[in-house]
């Protein structure tokens, strides 16, 4: 039986922010939406993750879904929020050096960061309350599903982590002040790309931070909190948000993954390399290191049936899976032909994820797929369990999205 769901959102920009859309879509329109206990995203992941958990009590049907999940992701995607950021930045490029030249020089943190206020994390967070969170704070999210969305403290190098009930990390402590924290900003911290977004500054002076030992009990509080907490991209600590279940994994209690990977391989680029290209290179390299270990370790789990569950790329096809013996199903009959061609597949794998604008051609595809493969892979890894959400009331296969149609809702109020 598929109960006690834990969904691990990856990073991949606006193309993971698609693609994860139609894995919760799946979940929905499969009848799994209320086993669905626990959601750990980073980056696009947590764009869609956040928006889907604040309006998880409302939605009832796949109509619903498209109306209050994925209509708003369209609308976000139709700003053109690259092309805004991008003239943003040259417009505020001349203060950026200034920043950049008196921070060499030594000069003060503060005095250097206030001739920067409103960058472009700032602007980032401006468009995601205005199309899809409204200005709600971490204690609007439900109970359940708990959701955790992941980033990067880069004053300790550790995984900060935003949840309904609190905010931090092991090593600096955490905080309960959720009514002051908004969504928005949790977002903008766990989607801040190196080198394209500057981290987030999380001013500490408002927030009490608490130790806890390991059976998460408040010891005492941390009275040494640094004056700004450095906050950048979760996927340099975690890309695929598997190490925020890890707690949950160890229980008891058995549990069903669904891994949900959007993040892209890092491939040949013979170029010249400059300074920026150069750096640019190495935080990819670094960042496919990290995710490459991920990887094999939750293939080994899966392998070895120490963790039960699915877990699935973007760059593969559903045919893809359904050719695989490694781990696929000994009934093979049941397994439906669904999903889109390798080429097309192809196509979506050479999307970058840096991409903000997409054709509705590509949304409607970047949804679909991952839609049928999170269906296909229940239904080749676990089949008895698929066969009774196929015969289940109400069961319907999944169909193209009408993306244009989705995303005619107008401006949120």
């Amino acid at each position: 039986m598929v109960k006690n769901i834990m969904c691990a959102l990856s990073g991949g920009g606006f193309r993971a922010m698609f693609f994860h859309a139609g894995v919760l879509r799946a979940l929905v329109r499969l009848g799994l939406k209320q086993q669905i206990a626990a959601i750990s995203t980073v980056s696009g992941g947590s764009i869609t993750g956040v928006l889907f958990s604040l309006r998880y009590q409302d939605i009832h049907s796949i109509s619903d879904f498209d109306r209050l999940v994925l209509a708003p992701l369209v609308d976000l995607s139709r700003r053109k929020l690259g092309p805004k950021l991008l003239l943003h930045n040259i417009a505020r490029l001349p203060t950026r050096l200034l920043s950049i030249l008196l921070e060499l020089l030594g000069f003060p943190g503060r005095f250097v960061t206030s001739l920067d206020r409103y960058n472009s994390t700032m602007l980032f967070i401006s468009e995601l309350d205005d199309l899809l969170y409204g200005k709600a704070l971490l204690s609007d999210l439900p109970a359940s599903p708990e959701l955790r969305i992941n980033t990067t403290n880069l004053n300790n190098g550790t995984r900060w982590r935003f949840t309904k009930s609190d905010f931090g990390d092991y090593k600096t402590g955490y905080s309960y002040n959720i009514e002051q924290f908004k969504l928005s900003e949790a977002v903008a911290a766990s989607a801040g790309y190196p080198l394209l977004f500057p981290p987030y500054k999380l001013r500490t002076g408002e927030y009490t931070f608490y130790f806890r030992n390991q059976a998460k009990n408040d010891l005492t509080i941390n009275h040494h909190v640094p004056q700004t907490v450095y906050l950048s991209d979760g996927g340099i600590y975690d890309n695929l948000g598997i190490h925020a279940l890890k707690n949950q994994l160890s229980l008891t209690e058995p549990c069903f993954l669904v891994i949900s990977d959007a993040s892209s391989s890092l491939s040949p680029l013979n170029m010249d390399y400059g300074y920026l290209s150069a750096c640019k290179r190495i935080v990819d390299i670094l960042l496919e290191q990290v995710v490459s270990h991920d990887r094999q370790i939750i293939t080994a789990n899966f392998t070895n049936q120490i963790w039960r569950g699915i877990f699935f790329r973007l760059e593969n096809s559903t045919s893809h899976y359904r050719q695989s013996t490694e781990l696929g199903a000994v009934d093979k009959i049941h397994i439906p032909v669904l999903g889109l061609s390798d080429d097309m597949v192809s196509q979506l794998r050479d999307i970058s994820t840096s991409a903000t604008v997409f054709t509705s051609k590509q949304l409607c595809s970047l949804v679909h797929h991952g839609e049928t493969l999170t269906e296909t892979l229940l239904a080749s890894w676990h089949t008895k369990d698929y066969l009774q959400l196929l015969h289940a009331p109400g069961y319907t296969s999944p169909a193209w999205i009408n993306t244009y149609k989705a995303g005619s809702r107008g401006k949120r109020k």
